[in-house]
């Protein structure tokens, strides 16, 4: 029987940050050519002679590298300090990556409340991941209130920003049903949806189901939210009608790895590619 969840987290941003201003750049993209090719020793000096001069986003990079134990020994608290000052920049990838940390206290006692607050720093800059872990951490309990109008604003704020994971939920929001009423085909667009971002494997099957059950159902007026849900959902999606945007910062997700800390129920986490950082922007 499938899980009635919505408790899924998005978790660090392991492709790295390679947007840079010149002369960072350069090195940036020496650093990102080495990661690619597997020679994780020379990511990393690249890295950090950036990193070192202060630039933002070889030090969130300088910081995966620390916390994945790629060209340089495993170091949680090296991890950590080079995130903050990643993040000190305002850097949206540093801040969910500490609030991800938080959440599952790597290198730092285990704080939803800190969590949070790192998580809505990178919402505020339209952060995906960070918007569909809000979702969550609303719908678990896990430092707020249950609050299922939150839930659908995040959600869909996500999902509007082209976070497949979060297109995929509401999938199941739709069809389960869980908050709103069951929709059939709201979810079948909502499935389509997290199938062009990331969420193809699961996504098709959900499509395949779908179809079947709305082949063996007669033909009826489609069903609404439920009304506390509805408003939010307007709130966060303007133009429900349309298809949203694709993300900016937020990367495609994997299939999600076994559950870390279980809740009730069960969480059910996404990470982001690791091994495909983005492609460099030619040199100005």
């Amino acid at each position: 029987m499938r899980r009635t969840v919505l408790s899924g987290l998005a978790l660090l941003c392991l492709g790295l940050a390679v947007a840079a201003p010149a002369p960072a750049r350069a090195d940036l993209r020496k650093g990102v050519a080495a990661y690619r090719a597997g020679d994780y020793k020379t990511a990393f000096t690249e890295f950090r002679e950036s990193a070192e001069a202060g630039d933002a986003r070889a030090q969130f990079n300088l910081g995966v590298l620390y916390l994945t134990g790629r060209g340089v020994e495993r170091d949680a608290a090296k991890a950590l300090e080079w995130h903050l000052k990643a993040a000190a920049q305002g850097l949206p990838e540093a801040e969910h990556g500490l609030g991800v940390m938080y959440y599952e206290g790597t290198g730092v006692k285990q704080s939803y409340a800190t969590a949070l607050k790192w998580f809505r720093r990178a919402a505020d800059k339209g952060f995906a991941n960070s918007e569909f872990n809000i979702a969550a951490m609303y719908y678990n309990k896990q430092g707020l209130p249950r609050d299922d109008i939150e839930v659908v604003k995040w959600i869909s704020l996500a999902a509007a920003h082209g976070f497949g994971p979060a297109q995929y939920r509401l999938g199941e929001m739709y069809e389960t049903p869980l908050i709103f009423k069951k929709d059939l085909r709201e979810a079948l667009r909502w499935y389509r949806l997290a199938a062009i971002n990331g969420e193809e494997h699961r996504a098709r099957a959900a499509i395949a189901r779908v179809k079947a059950e709305l082949g063996k159902a007669p033909a009826g007026p489609r069903k609404s939210p439920a009304p506390a849900a509805e408003s939010a959902a307007k709130a966060a999606t303007p133009e429900t009608t349309t298809e949203p945007p694709k993300a900016k910062t937020a990367p495609p997700a994997t299939a999600p790895p076994t559950a870390e800390k279980p809740a009730s129920p069960p969480p059910d986490p996404e990470t982001a590619k690791a091994s495909t950082p983005e492609t460099p922007p030619a040199a100005k």
